[in-house]
Order: C-alpha cells, then structure tokens, then sequence
C-alpha cells in the first residue's frame, strides 16, 4: 500500500504536541507555528526548526520567567491569605464592570463636545489584523485621546472599516451630529472607508497622518537604494548568532554597537540603519574584509563595501537626508500644537525639495 502524504496542518500538529502537553506554548492555524512564550513566529520548513527553537537561550528564558510569574501568584496567594481569581473568573465577572465604568468615564469627559476620531489598523504577532479606535474632544484645548475600541478584522477593507467604525461608536449619544474630524493614514481603503462614513457623520472632514506620509517617503528612498537595503540586512545577518564575528567586531569598532535592525512598522528605523554604516563605513568595511568565513551574508558584505557607489550613496544620504529623522520623531510627538506640527512639516518638504538632482 503506498504511503500517504500527510497535510502541512497534521504535521505541525504532530511537531507541537509533545511541547503542549503541560501547557499550551506553541499554537498554530495550520499554516504558521507561533511561540506564544517568546511572542515570535517559528519556521515550518523543518521540524528541526522547531526543535532548535525550544533549545535556544531565549526560549528557555522566556519558559522561566513565565514559571517564575506563576510562582509569584501562589506566593502572594499564600501571604495574603487571599485567593487569585481563575482567568476566566475575571474575564467573565470583573472586566465587563471595569469595562463600563471606564466607558462611562470616557464618555462624561466628552460631555456634549464635538470629538474627532483615529482609526488605525495594524498587524499583531500573530499576523492578524487588529483595527484600533481613539477619540478625543475638541474643545480648544489639548485633549486626552482616549482608546475605546480594539477589534480583530477578518478583512481589511473599507467595508469592515466603516462597519468597525460605526459600531464602535454607538456608546455616544448623538454622535452623528459630533463627529467632525477623522484621522487615519493615507490607504486607499481608508480614503474610501472615511467617503462612506460621511452618510452617517454630515459634518466629517478627513484628514490623513503627516507623519505616515513622511513614511511613504522614505519607503520610496529605500526603494532608490537597493544596495543600500542589501548592506543593511546582510549586515544584520551577518552578526546574529555569530560571537566569532562579534567578538571581532566588538575589537575592531569598540563601543559602537551591533548594525541596527530595520523594523518597517517602526518609521524611520531604514534611515536610521543607512546612517549608521555611512557614519562607519570604513571601520565596518576592514572589520567585513578581515572576515575568513565564507557564509554567504559575509560574502554578498565584501562584494557591496568594495562597491564604490555603495559609498558614495551613504555619503549622499547623511548629507541630505540625515534631518529627516529627527523631524519624523518630533512629528510624532504626542500633544503637539498644530502650528508646530505644521512648521515641522514644512522643514522636511525644504529639505526634499533642496535635494540635488532631477
């Protein structure tokens, strides 16, 4: 009889199991494996990947530290003399009081005031979409945004936007007539999204985040500079669980730390990255060339920092792109008047428009 191939979703059922059997510490769709003490995602290429996770430094950490928190909990319980409730005792029975007070609080504070609303969506760790909603009045004063809706999206569109959107505010009373300002970021979905919500809130005018178009910005800088982007994340690679590398490292370049990560949720961290080797190329460059492996990031390194455009590109950047940065940062300030906001806004459209070229 010839043997069956099983599907993917057995085989990491199969794979976790022996890791759940006390407690649940990897879970997956079927498709993915994600390890829920270390908050990260697990290859399913190979289960030695798996294996080779649960025995990494981290890992075993991570095990304690949980182990830790739940002897922690025992010992409160058995000083105090009084008992913790179970998980699910307090989902069911205190959070949904706690929950309407805080309601209840948000909305006095809001009173009859007109509110504007941020609506955002993101990916969590486990890649599922999670759309975040804030509100906040507009009295003339600076005011407390206050977070009132955090929801799992099945899809993200302008459909289940505006529904997420519309449900969410139902709390309010009258708050058709109050709504006059929505906030998100420049998606074609939520520029759709905010056409529709105008049905149900007349008076909406829809504006998008300045500091996500900055973003878009230098997204489209990484694009220009793929060299750039290669140096980078070989750059990473080439030094992560690698202490022959970093102890040469660390003798070569003394007190400069490891080649920074590039996180895209994290606006500006590309920049960031290019600035550093642009600051230390030349050191950086002896410490790749007296590398005598020949695993292929260090190799793909001695080819790029021998490139002299690659050079000439980080110089280019430091000179005129270095303050963009800064602004971003300072964009992103919360509280911050809108004069400033707008004086910061117009420093980096001076700075992109003086940059030299077609």
């Amino acid at each position: 009889m010839p043997k069956i191939k099983s599907s993917l979703k057995s085989k990491i059922s199969n794979w976790i199991a022996p890791y759940n059997e006390n407690k649940e510490v990897f879970s997956s769709d079927g498709k993915i494996i994600y390890c829920l003490v270390c908050e990260k995602f697990v290859s399913t290429e190979k289960k030695y990947l798996l294996d080779h996770h649960s025995k990494t430094i981290q890992h075993i950490n991570a095990l304690q530290r949980n182990k830790e928190r739940k002897q922690q909990i025992f010992i409160t319980s058995q000083h105090t003399g009084k008992s913790i409730p179970d998980e699910s005792t307090l989902r069911k029975n205190y959070i949904p009081n706690i929950y309407k007070s805080v309601m209840d609080q948000i909305i006095s504070d809001i009173g009859n005031n007109y509110v504007y609303i941020i609506v955002d969506e993101t990916t969590d760790p486990r890649g599922l979409s999670i759309a975040n909603l804030l509100t906040g009045k507009l009295d003339g004063t600076p005011s407390k945004s206050y977070l009132v809706a955090c929801k799992e999206l099945e899809s993200t569109n302008y459909e289940t936007i505006c529904q997420f959107i519309n449900s969410s505010l139902k709390i309010f009373p009258g708050i058709e007539q109050k709504v006059l300002l929505l906030i998100s970021d420049a998606g074609t979905y939520m520029i759709k999204a905010a056409k529709t919500l105008k049905i149900f809130f007349p008076k909406l005018i829809h504006i998008t985040c300045m500091a996500h178009a900055v973003n878009r910005v230098l997204e489209k800088i990484r694009e220009l500079y793929p060299d750039i982007n290669k140096l980078i994340n070989n750059g990473k690679k080439a030094f992560l669980k690698a202490p022959s590398r970093i102890n040469k490292y660390r003798k070569e370049m003394p007190g400069i730390p490891l080649p920074p990560e590039t996180i895209i949720s994290r606006w500006g961290t590309w920049l960031n990255a290019a600035l550093f080797y642009a600051n230390n190329f030349e050191k950086f460059k002896n410490v790749i060339e007296s590398l005598t492996d020949d695993a292929l990031s260090v190799e793909k390194l001695k080819l790029l920092v021998q490139d002299n455009a690659v050079k000439c590109d980080l110089a280019f950047i430091k000179l005129h792109l270095s303050e963009l940065c800064t602004n971003l940062k300072n964009l992103e300030e919360s509280n911050s008047e809108l004069l400033k906001s707008m004086d910061i806004f117009r420093k980096i459209e001076d700075i992109l428009t003086n940059i030299p070229g077609p």
